[in-house]
């Protein structure tokens, strides 16, 4: 039996508009592996942050921008 490590992160970026044209099966792939999805946008010179799926409650539907 395998251990899960705890403090292993991984992040992924993917840029969904390029994908949606060559593989758009992935984009909903990695969206249902993924335990948390934020997806970035930018508006002017801010960068705009939205949790999409997230396992943490608290955080879904968040919106932060810089």
């Amino acid at each position: 039996m395998t251990r899960t490590d705890r403090r292993r992160i991984a992040v992924y970026m993917l840029k969904v508009n390029v994908l949606a044209h060559v593989a758009p099966y992935v984009i909903d792939l990695m969206e249902d592996l993924g335990t948390t999805i934020i997806r970035v946008s930018r508006k002017g010179r801010q960068a705009e942050f939205n949790v999409v799926k997230a396992i943490n409650r608290e955080i879904m539907g968040l919106t932060v921008k810089i």
